[in-house]
């Protein structure tokens, strides 16, 4: 039941449930759903950026934890077309790749151009960081 309620939560938007729980020890990193999308995954997907914050920021859960399908909650953000969520996630140093479908791949599947664009800025930026510590001859 608590697995099932913290998850509802995440993914309503419910902080007050959410510090309950978590005041109680009943929230942790291990809570996922059956394709192992944890209350992260579920936030992400569902838009509610202030319970990311909390469950990343103050509870201290992984912003780049995978779920069975290898799908990240930035993964999950990009899918369901939620900048904001996306955004702080990509701060948070949630967007790293291990293979196979990026984020950037979700969005554009889904004809979400503001995260795309968003997506391909930051690995623009990424690129760019790593050309300035080379040295180019004539």
């Amino acid at each position: 039941m608590v697995l099932h309620l913290a998850i509802q939560a995440a993914r309503a938007g419910d902080l007050v449930t959410l510090r309950v729980l978590a005041s109680c020890g009943h929230l942790s990193p291990s809570i996922a759903d059956a394709q192992g999308a944890g209350l992260v995954h579920h936030a992400a997907r569902c838009g509610r950026l202030e319970c990311l914050q909390f469950l990343v920021s103050e509870m201290g859960l992984a912003a780049d934890l995978r779920a069975l399908n290898r799908a990240s909650p930035a993964h999950d953000a990009a899918a369901t077309g939620h900048i904001q969520e996306l955004q702080w996630l990509v701060e948070q140093g949630g967007c790293k790749t291990n293979g196979g479908a990026v984020p950037a791949h979700y969005a554009a599947a889904n004809g979400d151009l503001t995260c795309l664009k968003l997506l391909i800025q930051v690995n623009l930026n990424k690129f760019m960081n790593c050309i300035k510590k080379f040295v180019f001859c004539d």
